[in-house]
């Protein structure tokens, strides 16, 4: 079956997404703990950052979201001009929720202790309200090949700061992007656009709508004619769309010589944008041809639950201690067994499955906090 007005496979995919940072990363980390008796394994570095050039599963979480945002927009867009909203009422929907979602990020982040010296600035939530925003806003006003042509001239324009403006501080001749000292991102960020706890994300910023843009470009495909393409084929063409842009990033990272711009997540190199939105070009692929093509649905009801309330997951995770109240709730459990992984993996399965449960409570009363 095919839908072409709602995407089951979207809430599917976001929920996916949030499992990672809401505790799934740590369970599968406990996991291999348990399983091979050391906590340095290979999934145990997937669910870390690359401190600068490489890319690592935990990499592709923040991208993934992006892009997820971007792909729900012209469904949303299409039900607001079809109830009769103009352009500048969008727009002004675009700015009240981007401004939200910049807010929410700044309370994630803890304004409210006013400790200035650790605080981050840009927050996850807020740098994809800015980024939803931009691409929101492109794609209300532009017409789809204008929006095309603002993309690649943006990945562009990022790729040639990067790969030829040094930062200040590097030392002469030294390659713009060889480490996080010589980029000229990360000295922005550093000297102007955040404070001490965290030099990243402020410029890069700039290079994120990109990505967002990609997930609207696939959104529209997918609503667009909806008897002309069979979902089969649609699933071809996302897998094609991304094959595409991995192979685009690919090149850019490796076949430029001096200008060739490593895979950065720090500060959004176009390569690192490329690719990333390739995978999410095939994740989304993936899950729309098993959930909305198939029709096989019931096994992601559990990710769909999280996908459903996803802004309300992300800041309960935050605010609410769940791997303490699991931990009352599981009593002498964890302690049961004194093979290395197993308290690990009693109180991260018990903290998912306690969130679960709250969130599952909303799903089945409709009970959905959007912004």
């Amino acid at each position: 079956m095919e839908k072409t007005e709602r995407l089951a496979s979207l809430d599917a995919l976001r929920g996916f997404d949030m499992w990672f940072i809401t505790g799934g990363s740590s369970f599968l980390v406990a996991l291999a703990w348990l399983l091979t008796g050391t906590r340095e394994t290979w999934i145990a570095t997937q669910m870390t950052h690359v401190e600068w050039a490489g890319l690592r599963i935990y990499d592709l979480i923040f991208p993934l979201f992006l892009f997820i945002s971007g792909v729900s927009f012209p469904y949303s867009c299409a039900k607001r001009r079809e109830a009769g909203a103009t352009t500048g009422g969008i727009l002004r929907h675009i700015l009240v929720r981007t401004l939200i979602l910049i807010g929410l990020g700044l309370v994630y982040s803890r304004i409210q202790l006013w400790d200035w010296p650790h605080f981050r600035v840009w927050s996850v939530i807020g740098r994809v309200g800015i980024s939803w925003g931009v691409a929101a806003a492109l794609w209300t006003v532009f017409k789809p090949r204008t929006c095309a042509v603002i993309t690649g001239v943006t990945l562009l324009v990022w790729w040639l700061l990067l790969a030829l403006v040094p930062s200040p501080d590097a030392p002469a001749g030294a390659a713009p992007m060889a480490t996080g000292a010589n980029c000229i991102a990360t000295w922005v960020d550093s000297n102007f656009l955040t404070t001490a706890h965290r030099h990243e994300g402020g410029l890069a910023t700039l290079a994120m709508p990109p990505l967002t843009m990609l997930g609207i470009f696939a959104g529209a495909f997918l609503r667009w004619r909806p008897g002309a393409l069979s979902g089969n084929r649609r699933t071809l063409v996302l897998l094609g769309a991304g094959a595409v842009s991995t192979a685009l990033g690919g090149v850019l990272a490796t076949c430029f010589g001096g200008l060739s711009l490593p895979i950065v997540k720090n500060v959004y190199s176009s390569s690192y944008s490329l690719i990333a939105g390739g995978i999410a070009f095939a994740l989304l692929a993936m899950f729309y041809w098993v959930i909305d093509v198939k029709g096989w649905v019931k096994w992601s009801l559990y990710f769909r639950v999280i996908g459903a309330n996803a802004v309300a997951v992300y800041m309960a995770h935050a605010f609410v201690p769940w791997k303490p109240i699991a931990a009352s709730l599981l009593g002498a459990l964890p302690k049961a067994c004194a093979v290395p992984g197993w308290e690990a993996l009693c109180l991260s399965t018990g903290a998912l499955a306690v969130s679960w449960g709250v969130f599952f409570f909303l799903y089945r009363r409709k009970i959905f906090i959007k912004v």
